[in-house]
């Protein structure tokens, strides 16, 4: 899934550097003035870059942990002075019952964890994993995007293994222009639609904004709803195609109060 990230990335920072923004980058990253800090933030996901401080269990580089059991990566929370598990995220400890949550990126640290739902939800499976080119949104005559049964608008092209993994690398290379805006809890907006009405702003803090993104280079899409005060043709509406998808309720569910305010965390291995 890594191996086919990279050229992804690469076709993002290529875009984000054109001499004008792709009807792609308007859609969904919007903001004109930003491009330079789009381009840095997938130039770094690219290259795995460090911008964490060195502590016992890393160089300050993305860590991936796919967790399986209590222990893997544990330690202190800092701010509390509580024990934190991140497996705790995965599977509940009070009912031994799987959360729903398939990968998560603790916030303040170089850690992407990868839950066993994942797995077991098929998102990991070799037909889930990688999207095959050409999966594209469509646009109807409300200038919005068709959805699916469900309502959604988003789910056959970005509910894949790599663009689950894409979600939590961005998450951790946001997290410094987080810092400087002030913003203390990730904005999760995760339909197409919802993204559209997105402002200026919020639209480049919004990790799920930059998953639509690559996902429409990497599927070469063109169809995108025209910007307020321009004219677009258009054709017959055409409703968005349906088919099998991995049991996910949403990209990544974070429980807020495991996720959210961990940037105080003395992690440390337990065990």
């Amino acid at each position: 899934m890594l191996d086919a990230l990279y050229p992804a990335l690469v076709q993002a920072v290529q875009d984000t550097q054109s001499a004008t923004t792709t009807p792609a980058y308007q859609t969904f990253l919007k903001d004109p003035e930003f491009t330079a800090t789009v381009a840095n933030i997938f130039s770094q996901a690219a290259a795995g870059a460090s911008i964490h401080p060195v502590n016992i269990l890393t160089d300050g580089a993305p860590v991936i942990y796919c967790l399986n059991r209590k222990g893997q990566l544990a330690g202190t929370r800092a701010d509390i002075g509580q024990p934190f598990d991140a497996f705790d995220a995965c599977v509940d400890p009070n009912t031994q019952q799987a959360t729903g949550l398939s990968a998560s990126q603790l916030s303040g640290t170089p850690f992407i964890t990868i839950c066993p739902y994942f797995w077991e939800s098929g998102l990991g499976a070799p037909q889930w994993a990688i999207p095959s080119p050409g999966k594209c949104l469509s646009t109807n005559s409300q200038n919005k995007f068709n959805t699916d049964r469900l309502g959604r608008a988003g789910p056959l092209m970005t509910h894949r293994g790599m663009f689950v993994l894409l979600e939590e690398i961005i998450h951790l290379y946001l997290f410094p222009e987080e810092q400087k805006r002030g913003i203390t809890t990730h904005l999760e907006v995760y339909d197409a639609n919802k993204v559209l009405d997105l402002s200026i702003q919020d639209a480049p803090m919004n990790a799920a904004s930059y998953v639509l993104y690559v996902a429409s280079l990497y599927g070469e899409c063109a169809d995108f709803p025209t910007p307020a005060g321009t004219q677009r043709r258009v054709g017959l509406e055409v409703p968005a195609v349906e088919e099998p998808l991995p049991d996910v309720p949403t990209l990544t569910d974070r429980p807020a109060d495991v996720i959210d305010g961990v940037s105080n965390v003395v992690l440390a291995p337990i065990g």
